[in-house]
């Protein structure tokens, strides 16, 4: 059995022979591709050149469609005979395409953007209790000591195909306990115990190849990248992370965690979203349009318009920004 690639080549080689007037590519990156111009040859007398050079042979389909395979019966033949004026206008169109879905894109995150500025204006803005010390020496020794605790604690996990673990647990005190119950990130039947997991490179090979050659940030010889609290014995979601500290360059870290406690995070945010992209898109349109059948969507954007409107009023509620309070206070 010959390689893909190498019947590619001898299937070139005999259209070259054959058609030496013709430029006709033949690829392998994904089947068998035979690609050339219209003003060539037909696409049954590629073929007949094909099967008589011994590059492929006739397969029957269950519909008794004849069609090419390669000898050994693995790849099937594509042929692709096209007109260059159609295709350089297609290719235009795909552009335009583009260029119109990156402009309305960048319409809707405007929309987006100017929408929280202004319901962070009405509902104001939530301070954070406490402020973390980012450049304190002694905090950056005392986390770069724990990254090597972990690193030495899972010497003999480092070496396999998955991720290693390193999560030592540790007592909540009175008040964070009460409030991880109050929050839901823990119930009355679990321990007040968090669970201190160490973030690790992934030991991949794929994974390594990207991370020091793509990643801005490569950190050569460090697997332990950082840690991440959660409340209970087990990892929670993201937006119930107590505290995160991130490796950086320098001998540095970085605290969090990240996400802005100063903004009012919504149960229903990414909805929220949603609809308002869909107003913006919607309000565009009308705004290109004045034909009659476009008449339907004035009632499209006021009932978009009212669920918007109805979440603003149900983030109001003064439960939740307790609750969020109560988040950042954690």
């Amino acid at each position: 059995m010959c390689k893909i690639t190498d019947i590619a080549k001898a299937a070139r080689a005999a259209l070259k022979q054959a058609f030496p007037g013709s430029k006709i590519s033949v690829t392998s990156t994904c089947g068998l591709r035979v690609a050339w111009t219209d003003d060539g040859p037909s696409i049954e007398q590629v073929k007949d050149v094909l099967l008589e050079a011994g590059c492929a042979k006739t397969h029957a389909a269950w519909n008794d469609e004849q069609y090419l395979r390669d000898p050994s019966g693995s790849e099937t033949y594509c042929f692709d005979r096209y007109n260059v004026a159609e295709r350089s206008a297609e290719q235009r169109e795909r552009e335009q395409r583009q260029q119109e879905y990156e402009a309305q894109r960048q319409c809707e995150n405007e929309a987006v953007i100017a929408a929280l500025r202004a319901k962070d204006s009405t509902l104001g803005t939530i301070e954070s209790p406490c402020a973390l010390p980012a450049q304190d020496p002694a905090v950056f020794e005392a986390f770069e000591k724990l990254r090597l605790r972990a690193e030495a604690d899972v010497t003999g996990d480092a070496e396999r195909s998955r991720h290693p673990t390193w999560a030592p647990p540790m007592l909540l005190s009175e008040e964070l306990g009460e409030a991880c119950l109050t929050l839901e990130y823990i119930n009355g039947d679990d321990k007040l115990i968090g669970r201190l997991s160490a973030t690790f490179a992934t030991p991949k090979h794929s994974g390594r190849y990207l991370r020091e050659h793509v990643s801005s940030l490569p950190l050569p010889g460090i697997s332990c990248r950082g840690f991440q609290f959660h409340a209970g014995e087990a990892r929670g979601p993201v937006h119930a992370i107590l505290f995160e500290a991130q490796r950086t360059a320098g001998n540095k870290w970085q605290f969090g965690p990240h996400w802005h406690l100063s903004r009012y995070w919504s149960p229903k945010s990414r909805e929220w979203e949603r609809l308002v992209r869909e107003r913006e898109r919607c309000r565009e349109m009308l705004r290109k349009q004045t034909q009659q059948e476009f008449q339907h969507l004035e009632p499209r954007i006021a009932e978009l318009t009212r669920q918007i409107d109805a979440i603003d009023a149900e983030d109001l509620v003064q439960a939740h920004r307790e609750r969020q309070r109560l988040h950042g206070r954690a």
